[in-house]
């Protein structure tokens, strides 16, 4: 995400965890630990990412839209105008629904994992004597299991943003090949139009009908295309995450013995 939508992202996990933790040990004071992490990793994620991607989808949209376009000047105010006078302001909302489903199940997985991970890690003699080991393994376990898990949810998503949904395309696709190779054949008179390179058809595929084209053209390999690169970059980018997100969190809370702003006794 962007700047402005990780601040508000983290901001509202980090209220909503401890709200709900405390919420739950009150209400449910039976509830085992592992249940208690599921729980508020599901609740502050569903929260803190609508709210985040509101923000944050017009601008993925558009971002989206210029790595796959095929005119080098068409530029960012192309693609906005041509999102502008084909649906409107709710043009660039476009995948919110796809974008909401794939990062809540990334974030539920991701929170889950590292909740869990950092919970059994304190307790063990690591992490009382070095916490932000227990810190960094547990942001590489839970960077890992957050993509492995999210993967094919983000490739149906990127489909759909991209204007991969078109449910012309899936009902017929030897048809719309042909007419996509005579589209942007260079003998082709508009092939410089940015309206017709961005155009969306009033007939939009589901994130469901997406999700089976791609299984029956590609099989579930399909879904996975580009993993082994998610993964890498999770490794680092969640590994470094967790242990900066603790150090800022430990420097800047007023009671150190509560790191994460939640007890883990």
């Amino acid at each position: 995400m962007g700047m402005p939508s990780n601040v508000v992202y983290f901001n509202i996990v980090e209220i909503t965890r401890e709200k709900f933790q405390k919420a739950l040990r009150n209400t449910f004071p039976s509830m085992s630990p592992v249940m208690v992490d599921g729980v508020q990793a599901t609740a502050s994620a569903l929260i803190a990412n609508f709210i985040s991607l509101i923000p944050y989808v017009p601008a993925e949209l558009i971002s989206s839209r210029l790595i796959v376009q095929r005119q080098a000047e068409i530029g960012m105010s192309a693609v906005s105008r041509s999102i502008l006078s084909e649906k409107g302001y709710s043009g660039f909302f476009r995948g919110f629904s796809a974008s909401f489903y794939v990062n809540c199940i990334a974030g539920t997985q991701w929170w889950f994992t590292y909740s869990t991970c950092k919970r059994l890690g304190a307790q063990s003699d690591i992490g009382k004597s070095h916490p932000f080991v227990v810190d960094a393994g547990a942001g590489l376990l839970a960077g890992l299991s957050s993509i492995f898990v999210s993967h094919p949810f983000d490739t149906v998503k990127t489909r759909i943003m991209t204007g991969g949904g078109d449910l012309s395309v899936i009902q017929n696709a030897a048809d719309a090949r042909t007419a996509s190779a005579t589209l942007l054949s260079p003998s082709h008179p508009q092939q410089h139009s940015s309206a017709q390179l961005f155009s969306s058809v009033a007939n939009r595929a589901t994130f469901a009908q997406v999700f089976r084209h791609i299984v029956k053209t590609d099989g579930y390999r399909g879904l996975y295309r580009g993993l082994s690169a998610s993964m890498y970059q999770a490794a680092i980018g969640s590994t470094l995450f967790a242990t900066s997100y603790e150090v800022i969190k430990s420097l800047s809370s007023t009671h150190p013995e509560q790191r994460h702003g939640i007890s883990y006794d």
